[in-house]
């Protein structure tokens, strides 16, 4: 089995809005591809991992030239324990080295910080905040 990797190459919306399904992150069926279409479009990089046609790893950089988050790392359930995200994330920390922003970020409710940690992250809250529309 060949495992591809691709930087913010052309990648099919609706296939990735399944990966997303896949995992769980999309249960109330709201990805839509014109969204998904604009959420590639407005990150800053992301890379994606094929077996021949199927999707089965992603991970994105959102922010601007100063600041940037790593969003979205994913794996496809049938192919996890097989380095996707790993390569995924050097993949994106080899951008973060090029462009030298100010501060990178990411938001890990997963329980693996450890994994992060091999890229440089360090735990630096247990608590982050999330906006909850207000009132």
């Amino acid at each position: 089995m060949d495992i591809s990797f691709h930087e913010n190459a052309d990648i099919n919306a609706n296939e990735l809005n399944h990966l997303f399904k896949l995992i769980g992150w999309d249960r109330k069926d709201r990805r839509t591809e014109p969204e998904t279409r604009a959420m590639l479009e407005s990150s800053l990089f992301y890379v994606h991992a094929t077996v021949e046609d199927t999707i089965v790893g992603f991970a994105r950089l959102i922010g601007d030239s100063y600041s940037a988050y790593v969003v979205d790392v994913i794996t496809h359930p049938d192919f996890r324990n097989r380095e996707i995200a790993s390569t995924c994330m050097s993949h994106a920390e080899n951008y973060i080295r090029q462009k030298n922003f100010i501060s990178v970020y990411l938001l890990d409710d997963s329980g693996i910080s450890n994994f992060y940690s091999k890229f440089g992250f360090e735990v630096i809250s247990d608590k982050p905040m999330k906006w909850r529309g207000g009132t």
